[in-house]
């Protein structure tokens, strides 16, 4: 899997990057409110709120084994 670009903003009403989205999905993010809470991605206009559960689909750590 590909690593998340720091260049690419996910969230152009609050300028966060395709990295930051990731850091915090990483870090137990579940949802798009979960994003928004910790760093306002998803919580402006809300465009980019598909992107960020897409972005929860393919960054999400494995749960259990």
């Amino acid at each position: 899997m590909p690593e998340p670009d720091p260049d690419c903003v996910v969230c152009v009403c609050h300028c966060v990057s395709e990295a930051e989205i990731v850091s915090v999905i990483r870090d137990g993010a579940r949802s798009a409110s979960d994003i928004g809470e910790r760093c306002l991605a998803g919580t402006g206009c809300g465009h980019c709120v598909e992107d960020l559960h897409e972005l929860i689909d393919d960054f999400q750590p494995a749960q259990g084994h």
